[in-house]
C-alpha cells in the first residue's frame, strides 16, 4: 500500500486536534472493536453512499494528530476480526497494514481474533505485519504450548514508551470468556487478576511513571480492575460502549480512568493526560471524543484502495455494495439495554433475524442470540452488505459468508437449560441471551449488592406458540450453526434434521428483507423481565474477585478455586437460584491464599446454583451451573 498522503485542511487540525505540547502531557488516540468495518456506515443516500465512520476517516484524524505531535500514542483495544464482507475476502490483513502504516503503538487481541483458530491468526499476523510490525499485546495469553509457540514472535505481554522523559508502561488483557465464545486452542487464557497484578508489579519494577491497560474485558471488569493500585488509564473494548474517560477513585484517593470509543471506526477517542511527579490526571479541556461524521474527510489513498477492494469483493459475491435490496422506514435497533431492569428485552434486529429464520425453516421456533448480531439496520435504502454487517459475526469454510443455516429437534427440558445458561451470564455479556420467534420467555433478575460478579437472571415462564413449554416434547428449530457448540457444551438433547450446507444466515435474512421491500420490526415482549429482586443474606462482606469454577457447566462434580484474603474458620454453603439454602458444610479452618474445593453435584438437579464461602465478616460468592 502506498505511503499515506495526509491531505487534511489546516482548519480541521486546529479545531479538532491541536494540543499544547508540554513535557508533562501525554496524548493518546484510541479506537476499539472495528471488526473490519473499513467503509463508512450509517444511513445511505440515494447514491447508496454512507457517511459515518470508516478507516479512511480514522486515518485522516490519527494521521493529522501524529503529524501535529509525533509523540502521540495510538492504541486499538481489539476485535479487528469478523464482522464485514471485507473480512470474508481478505481476513484482517488490510486493517493490520493500515494500522501499521499509521504507527499503531499497540493492539490488544480481542476474542474474535481467535475465531478461526491459532493457525489462521498466525498467518494473518505474518502477512498483515510483514511491512510494518507493531506491538500486539496480551498479558493473560499463555503461549507455552509448542503448538502456539510461533505466536510469541508477534504477541507480547507489555511494551514501554519514553515520551519526554516519562516512561509509559502498556499491557493488554483479553476476556476470559474467549475460552467459551471463541477458539483459542492451545493458547491458555489466564486469570485476569493474577495477570494484572503481575504486570503492574513488573512495570513498576521497570520504573514506569504511567501505566496503561489496553483492555478487551468489557466495562464491568474494567471497573473492577480499575481498583488496582498504580493503574492510571484503561482503554476499553469488547462492549462497543461509547463514553469519555470516567474516573474511578480508589480507597487511597488515587484515580484510574476508564473509557471506550464505541465501535466500527465511528469515533476516535483523544485522551490527554497531565503527568506531574506521581500524579496522573485527565486534561478534560483537550480530551475529546471525535465523531467521524460526514464533515471528516476520508484519507484519499486509503479510500482509493478500499474502492478497488469493493470491485474485487463484488466480483466474488455480486453487487453487495452497489445494488439496493430494500428500504428501511425507521432505523432498527440491535441492542437491548439495561437487561437488569424491568421491561421488554427482545430487539428489533433480533426479531427480524428470528422471523426470517422461521419463515425460511418452517419450524416451530427460530433462535438466534444477542451475540450473533452486531449493527443497527439504518433508515433509508439498504444494500446486501448492510445485512451482513448487521449479523456478521460468523464464518464458514465453504463460502465464507457467515454462519450456515441448520435445523434440529430440541427437547423442551434442554430449551430451559439453554435459556438459563444465557441468563446466568447476562449481567456481564448479552452474547448468550437467546432471542426468538415462535417463543416467549420471562425471567426474574437477581441483583447482588455485595458482589458485582453475581448478578444474573432466573428463568420463570416459557411459552411456545402460545402454549406452556412441554419439557418432554421435542420442538423443531431453525437457527445457525453457531449454536451447535453450545448445545454440545450444555449436553442438550437434540437431533440435527438439516445439517449445514451452503445456505447462510446472511442469504436467508437478505432474501427475507428483499421480499419485504419495506423492512420493519418491533419489540413485542418475546423476552421480558417483569421483576428484579436482591439477595436475602444481610452481610456486608469484603469480596475476593479471583475465584474460578471449573467446569462451567458441570455434570458430576465441580472444582471451585478461591484466593482467601485471610486465614480463618470458613463455612461453605450452596443455594438454589431462588436463594434457598440447599446444603451447608461444617465450618473448617483454612489458611489464607489459594484453596480449591471439589463438590459432588450428582444429586443436584440441572439448574443454576449460588455458592458462598464466608467467615462471618467476608464472603465470596459464585455460580455453579449443573447440566444433565
Amino acid at each position: 500500500m502506498k505511503k499515506f498522503c495526509y491531505s487534511i485542511t489546516a482548519l480541521f487540525i486546529i479545531l479538532f486536534l491541536a494540543t499544547p505540547l508540554f513535557a508533562a502531557k501525554i496524548t493518546i488516540m484510541h479506537v476499539n472493536d472495528s471488526h473490519m468495518n473499513l467503509l463508512p456506515g450509517g444511513s445511505r443516500d440515494v447514491q447508496l453512499q454512507a457517511h459515518v465512520g470508516g478507516i479512511a476517516k480514522m486515518a485522516s484524524v490519527v494521521g493529522a494528530q501524529k503529524m501535529a505531535d509525533p509523540n502521540t500514542l495510538f492504541f486499538h483495544s481489539g476485535d479487528i476480526s469478523i464482522g464485514d464482507l471485507f473480512y470474508c475476502k481478505y481476513f484482517a490483513v488490510p486493517e493490520l497494514k493500515i494500522l501499521g502504516q499509521l504507527g499503531c503503538n499497540g493492539l490488544e487481541l480481542g476474542n474474535h481474533e481467535f475465531d478461526l483458530g491459532t493457525d489462521a491468526l498466525l498467518q494473518v499476523l505474518t502477512i498483515g505485519m510483514a511491512a510494518s510490525k507493531f506491538p500486539v499485546l496480551c498479558s493473560n495469553c499463555g503461549l507455552g504450548d509448542p503448538a502456539v509457540k510461533n505466536l510469541e514472535q508477534y504477541i507480547s505481554k507489555d511494551t514501554i514508551y519514553n515520551i519526554g522523559g516519562i516512561k509509559i508502561g502498556v499491557f493488554g488483557l483479553i476476556t476470559e470468556d474467549t475460552k467459551l465464545i471463541s477458539n483459542p486452542g492451545k493458547v491458555e487464557i489466564q486469570d485476569i487478576m493474577s495477570a494484572i497484578n503481575d504486570e503492574i508489579n513488573s512495570l513498576k519494577t521497570r520504573n514506569c511513571d504511567v501505566i496503561i491497560l489496553i483492555s478487551h474485558l468489557g466495562e464491568i471488569y474494567d471497573r473492577i480492575v480499575a481498583g488496582t493500585p498504580y493503574l492510571n488509564l484503561i482503554l476499553g473494548g469488547h462492549d462497543h460502549f461509547l463514553y469519555q474517560p470516567t474516573a474511578i477513585t480508589r480507597t487511597d484517593g488515587s484515580k484510574c480512568y476508564i473509557t471506550q470509543a464505541g465501535a466500527f471506526y465511528q469515533y476516535v477517542n483523544k485522551i490527554v493526560l497531565d503527568v506531574t511527579g506521581t500524579s496522573v490526571t485527565l486534561d478534560e479541556t483537550n480530551s475529546m471524543m471525535i465523531e467521524l461524521d460526514a464533515n471528516v474527510p476520508q484519507e484519499p489513498t486509503i479510500k482509493a484502495t478500499l474502492d478497488a477492494m469493493i470491485t474485487d469483493i463484488e466480483s466474488t459475491y455480486g453487487p453487495v455494495y452497489t445494488q439496493k435490496i430494500a428500504d428501511v422506514p425507521d432505523t432498527l435497533i440491535e441492542t437491548s439495554k439495561d437487561l437488569d431492569k424491568v421491561g421488554f428485552h427482545d430487539t428489533q434486529v433480533a426479531n427480524l433475524v428470528a422471523d426470517a429464520f422461521k419463515a425460511w425453516g418452517k419450524t416451530d421456533i427460530a433462535l438466534t442470540a444477542c451475540g450473533s448480531t452486531s449493527h443497527d439496520l439504518f433508515k433509508g435504502p439498504i444494500v446486501a452488505a448492510d445485512i451482513y454487517r448487521m449479523m456478521g459475526y460468523g464464518f464458514n469454510t465453504v463460502n465464507a459468508l457467515g454462519f450456515r443455516m441448520v435445523k434440529f429437534n430440541l427437547k423442551g427440558s434442554s430449551f430451559l437449560a439453554g435459556l438459563q445458561f444465557g441468563l446466568s451470564n447476562m449481567f456481564f455479556s448479552d452474547d448468550f441471551l437467546i432471542q426468538c420467534s415462535g417463543m416467549k420467555y420471562t425471567y426474574k433478575f437477581y441483583r447482588d449488592l455485595y458482589n458485582i460478579k453475581n448478578n444474573f437472571g432466573l428463568l420463570e415462564n416459557v411459552t411456545i406458540n402460545g402454549l406452556p413449554i412441554d419439557t418432554s416434547k421435542y420442538y423443531s428449530v431453525t437457527s445457525n450453526e453457531g449454536l451447535i457448540p453450545f448445545m454440545q457444551l450444555l449436553k442438550m438433547d437434540y437431533q440435527i434434521t438439516m445439517p449445514p450446507s451452503d445456505t447462510t444466515e446472511f442469504m436467508v435474512v437478505s432474501g427475507f428483507c428483499q421480499a419485504l421491500q419495506n423492512v420493519t420490526s418491533k419489540v413485542e415482549g418475546r423476552v421480558e423481565c417483569p421483576s428484579v429482586v436482591g439477595v436475602k443474606e444481610n452481610i456486608t462482606p469484603s469480596v475476593s474477585l479471583n475465584n474460578n469454577v471449573f467446569p462451567f457447566p458441570c455434570t458430576d462434580k465441580v472444582s471451585v478455586s478461591f484466593n482467601l484474603p485471610e486465614s480463618g474458620n470458613y463455612t461453605f454453603k450452596i443455594y438454589d437460584s431462588k436463594a434457598n439454602l440447599i446444603t451447608s458444610a461444617p465450618s473448617e479452618y483454612i489458611d489464607a491464599g489459594s484453596f480449591t474445593k471439589t463438590i459432588d453435584t450428582r444429586l443436584l438437579p440441572a439448574g443454576l446454583y449460588i455458592y458462598s464461602m464466608s467467615d462471618g465478616n467476608q464472603r465470596i460468592l459464585g455460580r455453579i451451573l449443573v447440566s444433565r
